[in-house]
């Protein structure tokens, strides 16, 4: 094509400079606050950290799942009980890759047992096909079949946690990559074998994925077949590689990746800042007052178990005051606090008196004023007004639980409904049944029986609001 740049007329654009960080981020953040930033001395370990943060994603080693799916197969049970394959299939995975010993394997082994033989005797193996990138391919059929295990665990506990997988079908037919119950296999390669010309083997490639995967490349030729043993092996290995990559910008795979990338430059921040801003700007000694005076407010509603007065706790936070200060919980029990109504909920006839206990109280001190009213009442309005003012909902302390677990414990369902409406992640269904796993022997244990009675001990809306969790994670991961 001819250039013509050289026909655009009229003076040119003076250069416009490198754009004001302030100015940059008020484009990209609606409502944001330039008062808040905090310039950061660029330290050697700082830039580490950082480079560290982005390196996450950049790996040089894969693992790649890999099924046989016989002519009259179509379920999962089926993909992974199989003990026999085609001769088709054993010719695909010599174009796949080199068959290796794994027990004392020195390579990227992609989870497979090199040590004790748990894994199978061997495994396909590819090393610099793309540059000096290494994949370890998952292969059903050579990993041990439990004959007593319908669902053979072992083989899906590999594939399962792959992001990407070849599906060898003898006979070509359309595939439904939901076949396969995983929350992380998103995209599928189906090769299957097509006769053009007799003595050689040909593969038709269909690329199969779940919503929400972008599209990658390669892209397919037309028609998508191929009959040279290396373009195929290129072509596979380009689109498992992109197609993986593609997978993490799904919901159901980012939204927990950028929860745990937000947390880790949480970590990273606090380190920088919180000493810093501590040591530089000292909290005034009104606001110190105000503090002391909502203290001692907590302190003794606690000490007779009803809630302070709402309007009382809102001037003090006008004023200033921190609703993250710690709070000591006194040495004699109040009166046992008000919980929901029952009419509000209903319990069921099997739970004995042990099963309504309330949490006793604990020796460490309550994380802020937020816990303190979880503890009172059942007030959605406090809870409101104290996460408005920066009260925070998962705490620093190891000792106690996020505030929604917590609610859930002293059944504070309308104090629940509010944390989840105003603080959604705390609903994860991964963060209550994390608190639900029963680890024997530890208070943490105690505290997963504790909430489990909860969960399973009242119908109402306590269940209601459970299975809106559920809800949430079937229609949409960790949402």
């Amino acid at each position: 094509l001819p250039d013509n740049r050289g026909l655009i007329t009229g003076p040119p654009m003076s250069p416009v400079g490198e754009m004001p960080s302030e100015e940059l981020l008020e484009m990209i953040l609606k409502g944001f606050n330039r008062q808040k930033l905090k310039k950061l001395e660029l330290t050697p370990e700082l830039m580490n950290q950082l480079l560290s943060l982005d390196e996450t994603r950049l790996q040089r080693s894969y693992k790649i799942g890999v099924l046989y799916c016989a002519p009259s197969q179509q379920t999962e049970l089926e993909l992974f009980s199989n003990t026999t394959t085609s001769p088709l299939f054993d010719r695909f995975l010599t174009i796949l890759g080199t068959k290796v010993r794994l027990l004392g394997f020195k390579g990227f082994a992609g989870g497979l047992d090199t040590r004790n033989g748990g894994s199978g005797d061997y495994s396909i193996y590819d090393s610099g096909t793309w540059k000096n990138f290494e994949i370890m391919y998952h292969v059903c059929t050579l990993i041990p079949f439990v004959k007593s295990d319908k669902h053979q665990v072992t083989r899906k506990r590999h594939i399962g946690n792959d992001i990407a997988c070849i599906v060898f079908q003898d006979v070509r037919r359309p595939f439904n990559p939901y076949t396969i119950r995983s929350q992380f296999l998103h995209v599928y390669v189906v090769v299957s074998p097509v006769r053009i010309n007799v003595g050689t083997d040909a593969y038709w490639i269909d690329i199969v994925c779940k919503d929400g995967v972008p599209y990658f490349g390669p892209a397919l030729p037309e028609p998508p077949i191929f009959d040279d043993p290396l373009a195929l092996k290129k072509f596979l290995v380009a689109t498992v590689i992109n197609g993986r990559n593609a997978a993490w910008k799904a919901p159901k795979l980012s939204e927990p990746f950028l929860r745990a990338r937000s947390a880790t430059i949480r970590d990273i921040a606090d380190k920088v800042i919180l000493p810093q801003s501590v040591a530089v700007t000292p909290p005034s000694p009104k606001r110190f007052s105000q503090d002391v005076a909502l203290r001692k407010l907590l302190k003794e509603h606690l000490k007779v178990g009803i809630p302070p007065p709402l309007e009382q706790v809102k001037m003090l936070l006008e004023n200033g005051a921190n609703p993250n200060i710690r709070i000591s919980q006194p040495r004699s029990l109040p009166p046992k606090p008000s919980v929901t109504p029952l009419d509000t909920f209903t319990l069921h006839s099997s739970l004995s008196e042990s099963d309504l206990t309330l949490p006793q109280r604990s020796v460490h001190k309550l994380p802020n004023a937020l816990f303190v009213i979880i503890i009172l009442c059942d007030d959605p309005l406090y809870c409101k007004l104290l996460i408005n003012y920066g009260a925070e909902v998962i705490p620093n302390d190891s000792n106690f639980p996020n505030a929604f677990v917590f609610a859930a414990r002293y059944r504070r369902v309308q104090i629940m409904k509010c944390l989840l409406e105003n603080v959604p992640g705390l609903g994860d269904s991964e963060s209550v049944d994390a608190v639900i796993v029963d680890n024997s022997g530890s208070s943490v244990g105690t505290r997963a029986r504790d909430i489990k009675r909860i969960w399973t001990g009242f119908t109402g809306e306590v269940k209601k609001l459970k299975n809106h969790i559920i809800n949430n994670r079937t229609n949409n991961l960790y949402k």
